[in-house]
């Protein structure tokens, strides 16, 4: 009967899957239209129109269109199967957030500049100047002087305010300043052009302009300008986690990650309806997030950072998988509920195979004293911002342009407690997918593949002598190592970041309850202990109960197969 039951079972599921092949190829198709239809808030109608000259020029068999609309750009406002919706954060209504696709593409930016010559350069870059003085000089103060800026009574330099004569600029101002009245010290300019030259040739100058007006052609800041560092919390000193103006990378990083104020910063959107996205919506995504980032800057915008890029081109992937719509096709309705059967009968399946290895209870009960932690998805952390690779190692680019790395949660929960560690040398080099650290429990040996190439600078010394800290800690105090990256940008393409990261996950969960079934079939009383009670979970520290060889089993279905 069992096996009569899964036969039954695999024909169903070859069924399923052939069913659901054919209704996502059709999906995918391109329609025969190769139109392309780019909706945009006002504001943005000169940035899109360049997106699309740009995009036809080196794809002419795309028709593309823009069209303007302006009736407070509500998400209902648009067509979003037609084509793709670009908008501004200020222009976008609440209603906007239920597009099932929302993707940031560039930001809107303002900062506060001076001359690179002005001579308190020093004390502005120590102290910074905090958003209420930047206000007294905005909104109607009369006379102000430097002194008034930093802080110092001595200081009797009169201040000249810049501001472009444009209306987003005074918006912004009017955000960050909580109201915006023209100083009697400010001088209002027509162009950007006009206001850098201003500044230029004026070293008490203070401007207030886009960051995208004062880069270069390489994205950085022009050497004749410097950002004036905003003293939050208005201590008169720029700590830590204000110190965010040394370079343009810097800045951009500290803008993403929320240390710039948000009154001055607003970021670009792509909205479309996810379940509808195409060919040609996702070939046209990937463009924007790529090569066509050089179409933000020459419009007042800035682009992404690589690792923004990253893991936007990441979600592009996720949330553009077709969705097959039942009410379309009863053949695709009857797929979705055969395919649904089937899973509910493959989860009763491995639910069954979990439960031979299942003591009773009274068995599996922890020992007084000894409380047995369980291990599942919910119990593995990923925090965002860093990049994940298949052999659960993870690495994060620091502001010195040194990577740092070391293993992941889940690895952590399986291979604990480690006992001693080997590490590469400071000095040596080392490719992407060779051994950059070995994990000893007892005798017992896993060799972890490091998930970029460069050479290691600095390794953890306090792993030494506390390797427990990888137990402890794997992404903070149980880092591995720092390396100087010898290609970085080539690296990322492997790496996992995000939803993407995630979703592997739960394919590795999978795999781990097929490898426990299968490694320790022919020994369920030694090894039940292995599972929980509750469900068929995991408990922590799941290999310290393995003997050597089945290290060495998972060693090979687990990391070498991921390197």
């Amino acid at each position: 009967m069992k096996k009569l039951f899964v036969c039954i079972s695999l024909m169903a599921l070859c069924i399923s899957v052939s069913h659901l092949n054919c209704a996502v190829s059709s999906h995918l198709q391109t329609t025969s239209d190769d139109s392309l239809v780019l909706w945009c808030s006002p504001d943005l109608q000169k940035l899109v129109k360049q997106l699309k000259d740009e995009y036809a020029g080196i794809n002419p068999e795309v028709k593309a269109s823009v069209i303007s609309v302006s009736s407070g750009f509500q998400y209902g406002s648009f067509d979003p199967d037609e084509g793709i919706c670009f908008v501004s954060k200020g222009k976008l209504s609440s209603t906007g957030t239920h597009a099932g696709w929302k993707m940031t593409i560039g930001r809107e930016i303002y900062v506060f500049v001076v001359n690179h010559e002005n001579p308190l350069l020093e004390e502005i870059s120590i102290s910074g100047i905090s958003p209420v003085r930047l206000a007294s000089v905005f909104n109607g103060q009369s006379g102000p002087v430097w002194g008034d800026l930093l802080g110092k009574e001595n200081v009797t330099h009169p201040v000249t305010a810049y501001l472009e004569e444009d209306g987003s600029a005074r918006n912004y101002l009017a955000a960050f300043t909580g109201g915006y009245k023209p100083g009697s010290a400010e001088f209002v300019v027509p162009e950007p052009d006009d206001l850098l030259n201003d500044i230029r040739n004026d070293k008490y100058a203070l401007g207030f302009c886009r960051l995208a007006d004062i880069l270069d052609d390489e994205q950085e800041i022009d050497d004749c300008f410097r950002l004036v560092p905003i003293d939050i919390n208005g201590n008169n000193k720029i700590d830590h986690f204000e110190n965010i103006y040394g370079s343009y990378n810097d800045f951009a990083r500290g803008v993403w990650i929320g240390k710039y104020p948000k009154e001055l910063c607003g970021n670009i959107y792509s909205i479309s309806a996810a379940g509808h996205a195409d060919s040609r919506k996702y070939a046209f995504m990937e463009w924007l997030l790529t090569d066509g980032q050089r179409c933000l800057i020459p419009n007042g915008y800035t682009g992404l950072m690589v690792s923004e890029q990253y893991q936007e081109l990441q979600d592009l992937d996720i949330v553009s998988i077709p969705i097959v719509d039942g009410q379309k096709s009863p053949m695709r309705a009857v797929t979705i509920l055969l395919f649904i059967a089937i899973i509910l009968v493959g989860g009763f399946l491995i639910f069954t195979v979990i439960q031979m290895l299942i003591k009773p209870k009274s068995e599996l009960a922890a020992e007084p004293g000894q409380p047995v932690t369980v291990f599942n998805e919910k119990s593995v952390s990923a925090p965002g911002g860093l990049f994940y690779d298949k052999t659960h190692t993870w690495a994060f680019m620091e502001e010195d342009g040194y990577v740092r790395i070391g293993i992941d949660d889940f690895l952590r929960h399986i291979a604990s407690p480690v006992t001693k560690i080997k590490m590469k040398r400071e000095g040596e080099k080392i490719k992407k997918g060779e051994v950059f650290i070995s994990l000893i429990q007892s005798g017992k040996q896993l060799d972890i593949y490091s998930p970029v190439s460069g050479i290691v600078k600095e390794n953890n010394e306090k792993l030494f002598h506390n390797s427990s800290l990888v137990n402890k800690s794997p992404y903070s105090d149980g880092w591995i190592c720092r390396i100087e990256p010898d290609n970085w940008l080539q690296d990322l393409g492997s790496l996992l970041m995000g939803e993407k990261y995630k979703i592997w996950l739960k394919k590795e969960f999978s795999r781990l309850k097929d490898f426990i079934a299968s490694t320790l079939s022919s020994r369920l009383t030694e090894n039940s202990q292995l599972i929980l009670q509750d469900g068929g979970e995991f408990r922590d520290n799941l290999l310290e109960c393995l003997s050597p060889e089945e290290w060495e089993k998972f060693q090979a279905g687990f990391i070498d197969v991921s390197k």
